[in-house]
């Protein structure tokens, strides 16, 4: 399996290569999995903070089954405050508007 993905359709593809074992589809790949355009969910501001989702294109998960491959960080004058990660982008949109709530509440 790898550890690199890309979106197809709001769903997290792997690359099924790596670059040493197809480096010319790795690397068409990774210019799908790194287009900013694709891998930004969603944005917002709320008063002082800013709320970012983004698709990462590269498996965080270290122990466990599900990919981690998209996070939710709230900044505050250029500072991370909060960061949650997550596995689909369902859920990557209910994090989204739980990171909102948060910064409504601490407004």
């Amino acid at each position: 399996m790898s550890d690199w993905y890309y979106l197809k359709h709001r769903k997290p593809v792997p690359f099924g290569c790596t670059v040493l074992t197809d480096p010319k589809k790795f690397f068409t790949l990774s210019g799908k999995a790194l287009n900013d355009r694709k891998k930004r969910i969603r944005q917002k501001t709320v008063g002082p903070y800013w709320v970012s989702t983004v698709f990462l294109g590269l498996d965080h998960q270290f122990v466990g089954s599900l990919p981690i491959l998209f996070e939710t960080m709230i900044f505050k004058e250029g500072n991370e405050v909060w960061t949650h990660k997550c596995s689909t982008h369902r859920q990557a949109l209910h994090l989204h508007q739980q990171a909102i709530e948060w910064a409504k509440d601490n407004d």
